[in-house]
């Protein structure tokens, strides 16, 4: 009698409490960048400290790496979700991986080739005959700096060389020591890099302005079809915790340090590394926060077309795929469905 009680009383709890182990479900992403740091604060470090994928029944894992190799791992149904720039997608559907581009997290350009200010280097022409680095050649800088300096008149091939220089210190290194005359990489190691004392000169071009699907999330067309629900409460966290830094920058960084301890730099004061990651989180804000009139998660048949026609144009593919049918608007929509007056309320209440 006893033991028929407490298992009714165990049914009636993970019946009321979605975190109760034996109903949640189990969801493994794929982040395409090795490090962790303030710039994912948003959609990885709020979340998980909210718990806001806890209170949906999701037990969510973060698995940060190498980009083709997430993307591979999803491919081949190991990883759920995967987390990164397109580029590598869009060739993957050319031979006919099945894919959906599920909801957009960082919806302007955040990619550009930097030289040191002091470089004889002022457009993406002097280039030519440089040598550029980039975290590795799987990277999707490595696909959008050969567009760029085929964009301006040179071959990709012929006039440049790309190497691999890794991130962070490392790749700053290689940049100050001059073992490369400009470095590929994005808003928040350009941060990271000026924090450490570094000054640099972004090369931009109206070419890289219209590369506004930076950074999204993506999945399998048969995931897709099978797990829309759980689609829906994974994006509605990742929208919680980008209305929370939206709110509470610095709130924001102190939650990844709680729920993703190693993302806070551990040789640095704590003053210190509150700067560095501000740094970082204040350059990727423009880019995660959506235009007036626009849903979280948001994007447009018009990006999706213009991201097609850079691959297109710097010879990554050679046809297109339906830019409307990869879109995914019913989950974005869905994902927008919380309180979000009970989101600044959390974040503004947040130390």
């Amino acid at each position: 009698m006893l033991k028929r009680c407490l298992i009714s009383l165990l049914l009636v709890l993970c019946a009321t409490v979605p975190a109760c182990a034996q109903t949640r479900t189990k969801v493994l992403v794929g982040m395409g960048s090795p490090v962790l740091d303030s710039s994912v604060a948003a959609n990885v470090g709020v979340p998980l400290a909210m718990k806001y994928w806890d209170e949906q029944g999701l037990d969510v894992s973060i698995q940060p790496g190498n980009a083709t190799m997430h993307l591979q791992a999803l491919l081949g149904g190991s990883e759920d979700i995967f987390y990164g720039g397109p580029a590598t997608a869009f060739q993957a559907m050319e031979k006919g991986a099945k894919l959906r581009l599920v909801y957009l997290f960082v919806g302007k350009n955040i990619y550009y080739p930097v030289v040191p200010d002091t470089s004889p280097i002022k457009n993406v022409a002097d280039l030519k005959g440089k040598t550029i680095g980039v975290a590795s050649y799987a990277s999707q800088l490595t696909v959008i700096i050969k567009g760029l300096v085929g964009d301006a008149g040179l071959d990709p091939k012929r006039d440049i060389s790309i190497v691999e220089i890794g991130v962070g210190p490392q790749a700053i290194a290689a940049l100050r020591t001059g073992q490369v005359d400009a470095w590929g990489t994005f808003d928040a190691q350009i941060a990271g890099a000026e924090q450490r004392g570094l000054k640099l000169r972004a090369l931009s071009s109206p070419y890289l302005d219209k590369l506004a699907l930076a950074a999204l999330y993506m999945v399998r067309e048969d995931y897709y079809q099978k797990n829309r629900d759980v689609l829906e409460k994974f994006f509605r966290g990742v929208a919680q915790g980008t209305l929370f830094t939206m709110t509470n920058p610095d709130g924001a960084i102190h939650a990844l340090w709680s729920s993703v301890p190693n993302s806070k730099q551990a040789t640095l004061s704590d003053a210190d590394a509150m700067s560095a990651a501000m740094a970082v989180l204040r350059a990727r804000m423009p880019a995660i926060t959506p235009d007036t009139g626009k849903l979280f998660g948001q994007m447009t048949t018009q990006q999706v077309v213009d991201y097609q026609d850079f691959l297109v144009k710097s010879a990554m593919v050679k046809t297109q795929v339906d830019s409307a049918a990869v879109q995914a608007p019913e989950i974005w929509e869905k994902a927008n469905q919380f309180d979000a007056q009970k989101v600044i309320s959390q974040a503004k209440a947040y130390k």
